[in-house]
């Protein structure tokens, strides 16, 4: 089964833009290079990630219990 959220076209490229830069983000997160506006930007994408993860699975724990 597959879960499938629809994002508008202005979010769903900031997010492409945001997670191909995850992995050198991270990197510089973790040595302490971040700017404080690059922190923030980290923290949102991760909590909206967080977010869509826990929708995602909520909503296929609905769809298990009426189907």
């Amino acid at each position: 089964m597959q879960i499938i959220l629809e994002v508008p076209d202005r979010l769903g490229k900031k997010l492409q833009q945001l997670g191909s830069r995850l992995p050198e983000d991270f990197d510089s997160h973790k040595s302490g290079t971040l700017s404080r506006e690059e922190s923030i930007e980290l923290d949102r994408y991760l909590l909206l990630e967080h977010w869509v993860r826990s929708t995602k699975a909520h909503a296929y724990k609905y769809l298990q219990v009426t189907a």
